[in-house]
């Protein structure tokens, strides 16, 4: 039985713009299945009983359903099995299998469905689409999107239409995808007496019998997200005429997971790769060769990397492993000192860090959402983690300082990025959107001789370039490597301007 509006007319095309310069990604049209014809008096009766249902159901309360996941499934299989039921209906009985849909609403019914098909075992014991936002939310579960923007939606996610209440009139689906211009495609289950395929801006789109726009999403618990790995490539955007070489590749060995980059006050590029939990080094001269990765640290349970140089040319490795960050430094004879503990605590989940002109070393780390600060001295010393940004959602950190000294903090908050800069006198000016596409994915920051600040952003696989100038005025994102199978990106200057561009491809 539909209860859904069919107000998804209301969506943008692929030609709004997200952010500036910025390029879109076509969509497929939005479904438009006309409602089934049904007579007043029927309809009037199945609406009265359908309601009685649906309320008792809701005022049983939520019930959370029990157990872990035995067996991980993946996001992808969630969309697989939802896509295979478009087409399924009220009229043929087709939808029966989902629950009761030809006598009550069932589009929380197909969502339950398609979860527990796909190996989900913690669902929702609610029908009503509202509900189960609300059960979620009680669970940690629920992402809300923010009122201005498209928040963290994610294949296999429910999109919630209505924010999260004991109460009915909403609407719920499965996301299918999610689009470079903010638009999802999504299979609702009673949109038109039928599942059907859609594509909606959850800026705008509303659904249910209140007409409610995406008051935010339902992640799924359990699910296996596979190690992003890939080759490491490398891109240079020249100093003099802002042009992209073009990627190009340095290493193939297509099981990398991390890397992280840092130039030299000789004009040197270099590049750490995680491989098996392992960091190698590796070397790019000013005349452009490779001397080919070698292994620094063996440790073998290594989860992320971060570096950065310091005017003394020395080179610092920074190392995430149980959640304790460790500190490497490579001075410039080529020796290392080998890894010592920096942060201790055990549940960071995040690095970056950036020496300034002073010899300073400053790293940043996420813990629980939060981003803390410590610095390094040219003596040695460390002055201890201090927070700087309380958020407590914010997912991934990147940092870089410019000619003028002070340090630039981004972040990632819902597929957002944030600016937050630490002036020489130690003052923050405070975290400030500075991409607010809603689906960005990872970030990395590199500063230059002319005190510009670069920031890379990966969106859908692809790679967005925006420049911050000295007087904090942003150029706008531009794509700088449109691939669309990139997982992870890093940044670095060289005293000669240019920008270095570090990409994982598989």
């Amino acid at each position: 039985m539909s209860t859904t509006s069919s107000t998804a007319s209301s969506t943008t095309s692929g030609s709004q713009r997200i952010s500036a310069s910025r390029p879109l990604q076509t969509t497929p049209p939005i479904a438009t299945a006309p409602l089934t014809a049904t007579p007043v008096l029927a309809r009037a009766a199945r609406f009265v009983i359908n309601l009685a249902i649906v309320l008792a159901i809701v005022t049983a309360g939520l019930v959370a359903g029990t157990g872990t996941s035995d067996a991980a499934t993946t996001r992808a299989r969630i969309a697989e099995i939802a896509e295979a039921e478009v087409g399924k209906n009220e009229a043929d009985g087709s939808c029966l299998k989902y629950g009761p849909c030809t006598t009550t609403p069932w589009c929380a019914y197909f969502t339950k469905w398609v979860w527990k098909t796909a190996g989900i075992t913690e669902l929702p014991d609610t029908y009503a689409a509202r509900g189960v936002g609300l059960w979620a939310q009680k669970r940690g579960q629920f992402s809300p999107r923010p009122a201005d923007g498209i928040g963290n939606p994610e294949v296999g996610d429910l999109a919630v239409y209505g924010t999260p209440a004991n109460a009915t009139g909403g609407h719920i689906g499965v996301i299918t995808a999610v689009h470079s211009n903010g638009t999802l495609t999504t299979v609702d289950g009673n949109y038109g007496d039928k599942v059907a395929r859609r594509t909606v801006d959850p800026r705008r789109t509303t659904s249910g019998v209140d007409d409610l726009k995406i008051s935010g999403y339902v992640k799924p618990t359990g699910v296996e997200t596979p190690t992003a790995k890939g080759r490491l490539f490398h891109n240079l955007r020249a100093a003099a005429d802002g042009n992209w070489t073009g990627a190009g590749l340095v290493d193939g060995n297509a099981e990398i997971t991390d890397t992280a980059e840092a130039g030299d006050r000789d004009g040197r590029l270099h590049v750490l790769t995680l491989l098996n939990g392992q960091v190698f080094h590796n070397t790019r001269g000013t005349d452009g060769h490779w001397t080919g990765a070698s292994l620094i640290d063996g440790n073998g349970a290594i989860s992320k990397v971060a570096a950065a140089t310091t005017s003394s040319g020395d080179l610092h490795l920074l190392t995430l492993l149980n959640g304790r960050v460790f500190h490497n430094m490579r001075s410039t004879d080529g020796h290392w000192t080998g890894a010592q503990v920096a942060d201790g605590n055990g549940a960071i989940s995040d690095i970056a860090a950036a020496g300034d002109r002073d010899g300073r070393l400053h790293v940043l780390t996420l813990l629980n959402g939060q981003v803390f600060h410590n610095m390094r001295g040219a003596d040695g010393h460390w002055t201890g983690a201090s927070l700087i940004d309380g958020n407590g959602a914010i997912s991934k950190v990147a940092a870089a300082t410019t000619s003028s000294g002070d340090l630039h903090l981004l972040t990632l908050l819902n597929g957002r990025v944030f600016h937050n800069m630490r002036s020489t006198d130690g003052h923050w000016t405070g975290a400030q959107v500075a991409d607010g596409n809603g689906a960005i994915s990872d970030i990395a920051a590199a500063g230059d001789r002319d005190g510009r600040l670069h920031v890379l952003t990966l969106l859908n696989g692809q790679v967005f370039h925006n420049m911050r100038g000295a007087d904090g005025r942003w150029t706008g994102a531009s794509v700088s490597d449109p691939s669309g199978h990139i997982v992870t990106i890093a940044a670095a200057t060289t005293p000669n301007g240019d920008l270095h561009q570090a990409t994982l491809a598989p």
